[in-house]
């Protein structure tokens, strides 16, 4: 029966944490124990509420669903609470543990069930058309695209615009981690807080200007910044 997937991101490679087998396993095995919806999940007569991305973890089940020890699951859970991958919290009777950024990472798939089953008269074939062609654009976006889209404040350049400027940045953009990393930074400064957000840019313009640049500008200590010259800096629009 198909239960669904999840997605591993190649940046998993450049963390380090795939050399170490046992945190990869596990963390793998946290990916796959959490829920992707809401829902109710009852350990004997209690009810807990979960959110996407949570799981109600023992260590014992761990251990036994995974073939490493209990003693080893506690130094695993030690190491990605400090890199920051999940959280945990404990009662006496059981924990949960939740997946950081679970939304970004993990964001949930539109899925289209409409199907036309009925023959329609002639006069009606054009407008069926247009309608499966409606259908068919919306579900063009890449996964990463709505990943930025969906975090991106000023919208009114339209989806479809900001998606052919999304794909000719292929191979010289950041990955989409980099990229909403830098437009919640920018979305708290003052320039985009200003008359409430008047001059934030559309997101076409954000993305033609490369526009994260300024933040992994900031981000730079001083000794790089010296060796190079920002290619870019934030500007009003």
């Amino acid at each position: 029966m198909e239960r669904g997937f999840v997605k591993l991101w190649r940046k998993s490679i450049d963390s380090g944490m795939l050399k170490n087998h046992k945190l990869w396993a596990f963390w793998c095995w946290c990916l796959i124990k959490a829920t992707h919806k809401e829902r109710t999940a009852f350990i004997g007569a209690q009810q807990e509420g979960l959110l996407p991305g949570e799981f109600i973890f023992g260590r014992k089940a761990a251990s036994e669903e995974t073939g490493i020890s209990e003693q080893s699951i506690r130094t695993l859970i030690k190491i990605l609470k400090k890199s920051k991958n999940l959280t945990i919290k404990s009662t006496n009777k059981y924990s949960i543990i939740s997946i950081v950024n679970w939304d970004i990472y993990q964001p949930q798939e539109e899925k289209s069930t409409s199907k036309s089953t009925t023959i329609q008269p002639a006069s009606n074939q054009q407008v069926t058309t247009d309608k499966n062609v409606r259908i068919k654009e919306k579900n063009i976006y890449t996964s990463d695209f709505e990943i930025f889209w969906e975090v991106y404040p000023n919208k009114s350049c339209g989806k479809s615009n900001a998606f052919k400027d999304w794909n000719k940045l292929n191979g010289s953009k950041p990955e989409t981690s980099v990229l909403v990393d830098a437009v919640k930074k920018q979305t708290q400064s003052a320039a985009w807080q200003k008359e409430n957000g008047q001059f934030i840019p559309m997101a076409t313009t954000w993305l033609n200007q490369k526009r994260w640049d300024a933040v992994l500008d900031q981000q730079k200590t001083p000794a790089q910044q010296t060796q190079q010259a920002p290619i870019y800096k934030e500007f009003k629009n």
